[in-house]
């Protein structure tokens, strides 16, 4: 006897969000670089590297809000589709056509939630590190002077 797979339609309005989120991230990518022409930094050293550290500071911190909004939405998803025993769980609306999988080992499906939070922290690690580090040069620049 073959075995059918079973497959999900895409719906319009997920695709219209997956598109709307996708030209968001591009406008971010682009305009991110331009900060600097649409709001110039002091030409001063100790001036321009705290205003850099303030604007480092603005942006780990909506990488922190970002992910931990991402995080609750993955274990939010990851709970519901265990919980239907299959991903996409029903009625969830998705973008594109897919083929529904079960879910047969909760802990391997948990344990790939773990490692997709993980490389979604590794950006905001990043953000707060180049922060740190920042914080600290003008803070011995304002102890040297």
């Amino acid at each position: 006897m073959a075995r059918m797979d079973r497959y999900v339609e895409g719906s319009a309005r997920a695709r219209i969000w997956y598109l709307f989120a996708c030209a968001a991230l591009v406008l971010a990518a682009v305009l991110l670089p331009q900060f600097e022409v649409l709001f110039p930094l002091p030409q001063d050293t100790g001036a321009r590297l705290q205003a850099l550290a303030r604007l480092q500071l603005i942006m780990a911190l909506v990488s922190i809000i970002l992910f931990v909004a991402l995080a609750l939405l993955v274990v939010f998803f990851a709970r519901l589709s265990i919980r239907q025993g299959s991903w996409p769980p029903p009625e969830f609306p998705i973008p594109f056509r897919m083929r529904v999988v079960p879910i047969t080992n909760p802990l391997k499906f948990w344990s790939f939630f773990v490692v997709l939070l993980g490389l979604l922290f590794l950006p905001v690690g990043k953000e707060v590190y180049v922060w740190y580090t920042l914080f600290k040069i003008t803070q011995s620049l304002a102890h040297a002077t």
